[in-house]
């Protein structure tokens, strides 16, 4: 069968599942004829559906028996859905069956990816039929799979081969070679045939996003309901802080990095640097996603042609005896902000498309767009996660998203708070303030602030909600940071960081469309320390205040009602 013949019947069959009751077993594969070919369409199913609106796009591919490990491969980079159609005529078929269910057991977090969410499809020969008397089962029966499947452990390193050949005789002649170490690795490779690109590529207005160009070493399909995804964005100047916000976050992260032009390399070494050299959670737990400039593309690695195919050709040599800012160095990058790539281009930091982008990856049902130098209280995914088991028996005739008040707390301040307790002694002594205290205290005044600071949760770890309140016309500026879904509505992307007023629009939108503001009693996010006083402003931003304010008043305009 030809390889356009076989990826047809992968692309065609990708999110079909049909069920047929047969003299009392139920049958969820279909039988077809294509030409010379017959086709096993779903023989073997993936154990979770594809979810159409949280996982859209379906990868679509094929091999042979030789070729089968590559969707080890497939399944840890691509991180959804795939449809494998496999060409296993005659004695292959049952070969290709045991390889198929080796990689399924659940020996590791990337054999439950293939167990999950990898759907088969069998394709042969009609004048050559599966080899049948395998495993002691006669006849011409292909009803189950199982029946093909022999005795073999993947928690020890085992040459599948060797195994294969002896439950089916010496007739079974192949030189595949797979072990359970083979299915562990994160390398990511190529071959002459077969290039896997695990990220895509996607246009956003002026910019160019690489979504998932750095995956985290860990799935989280299997995560929908039970935990929250934060996802936040920055610049290479940014990056240090996942650390601090991987630490206190106990779910997944999906951070977007904006690194035009000669930035891109260099941010792609500070997070290698960061996966490497930090705490484990950066590497098992945070996604990265790199946005630039479409006219301002990523710089040449060193000897090198353009090529983002693969984010570590752009790795220089470190180690992790070398600080961060060592890092940064090695790059010859301007620390002064006049001189900076951004600034010498003019060009603006694209906050809004950076928040769509983390929030569109993300893989969990609850996500939060949170900045990337807020740190949240501990214990806020799991404590969520609970109140959200009782939210469920509550039933509201309104859309609702759960906000977490936030503070600064001074420069002298070791450690960021991470409970109430201790938030609560440092407001005491001054040591720290509502969000933006000195330079915008509206922007985070919410109602009955001061009782919030006096509520005393049972616990720690307990959380619930505070008061359930509407952005009215005396809380204009108030620009609250909450849980929501991927239903909520998108960042304004035409918005930038410089000019301000970056989360008025979206605000104004939730506003129109009836949200409520559920104020959590026992969360928060506090501002990497340094409490900001009022001050001048660097030139770039007195360049791009006006036309981003006079964009928003047009936005406005066009989101607002007439009358």
């Amino acid at each position: 069968m030809t390889t356009k013949q076989t990826k047809r019947v992968a692309h065609v069959l990708r999110n079909r599942k049909i069920y047929t009751e047969v003299t009392g077993n139920i049958i969820w594969w279909t039988s077809e004829q294509r030409g010379q070919y017959t086709v096993l369409n779903n023989y073997i199913l993936g154990a979770i559906d594809p979810d159409p609106v949280n996982q859209p796009t379906t990868l679509t591919t094929q091999s042979t028996y030789e070729t089968i490990d590559h969707v080890v491969k497939h399944c840890r980079l691509f991180r959804g859905p795939l449809s494998v159609a496999v060409y296993a005529p005659g004695d292959d078929f049952p070969l290709a069956i045991n390889l198929i269910y080796f990689l399924r057991e659940q020996c590791s977090p990337i054999n439950r990816c293939i167990y999950l969410h990898v759907t088969w499809h069998i394709v042969y020969d009609s004048e050559h039929p599966p080899y049948y008397d395998a495993v002691g089962v006669s006849g011409s029966s292909i009803t189950f799979p199982e029946n093909y499947v022999g005795s073999f452990d993947c928690k020890h390193d085992i040459n599948v081969n060797v195994k294969i050949q002896s439950i089916y005789g010496d007739q079974m002649t192949t030189s595949i070679q797979m072990s359970s170490n083979d299915i562990t690795t994160t390398t990511k490779t190529t071959t002459s045939s077969n290039t896997i690109i695990w990220w895509t590529r996607q246009t956003r207005g002026l910019y160019t996003v690489l979504n998932n160009y750095i995956p985290a070493d860990l799935d989280h399909y299997d995560q929908l309901d039970t935990s929250v995804t934060m996802t936040t964005q920055g610049t290479y100047s940014f990056i240090h802080h996942i650390e601090h916000q991987c630490q206190r976050w106990e779910g997944p992260i999906s951070m977007a990095v904006y690194a035009p032009g000669d930035e891109f390399a260099l941010a792609i070494n500070l997070i290698y640097y960061m996966k490497q050299c930090s705490n484990p959670c950066v590497r098992t737990r945070t996604t990265w996603h790199l946005v630039y400039d479409t006219l301002y593309s990523p710089a040449r690695p060193a000897g090198g042609a353009v090529n983002t195919s693969f984010p570590d050709s752009y790795l220089i040599a470190f180690n992790c005896s070398e600080s961060y800012q060592q890092i940064i160095d090695k790059f010859n990058i301007s620390q002064n902000s006049s001189q900076t790539f951004r600034s010498v281009h003019k060009l603006t930091y694209p906050i809004n498309v950076c928040r769509n982008v983390a929030r569109l990856n993300a893989k969990t049902r609850y996500v939060s767009a949170i900045d990337s130098e807020l740190y949240p209280s501990g214990g806020l995914v799991s404590g969520f996660v609970k109140l959200m088991e009782r939210e469920r028996n509550i039933s509201r005739n309104y859309p609702v998203v759960y906000v977490m008040p936030i503070f600064e707390v001074d420069e002298s301040v070791a450690e960021a708070p991470t409970n109430k307790s201790e938030l609560s002694k440092l407001m005491a002594k001054g040591k720290a303030v509502f969000f933006h205290h000195y330079t915008c205290d509206s922007c985070q005044s919410f109602p009955n602030r001061k009782q919030w600071l006096n509520y005393k949760p049972k616990t720690n770890d307990s959380l619930g909600i505070f008061l359930i309140t509407q952005r009215t016309r005396m809380m204009t500026y108030w620009e609250p940071l909450y849980i929501g879904t991927n239903n909520e509505p998108w960042y304004d992307e035409r918005i930038n960081w410089d000019g301000k007023l970056d989360k008025m629009t979206h605000m104004i939108e939730m506003c129109l469309l009836g949200y409520r503001l559920a104020i959590l009693d026992n969360a928060f996010l506090v501002h990497a320390p340094g409490i900001k006083r009022s001050g001048r402003q660097n030139d770039q931003v007195f360049i791009v205040v006006f036309p981003n304010a006079k964009l928003y008043n047009t936005v406005s305009s066009q989101i607002l009602p007439n009358n």
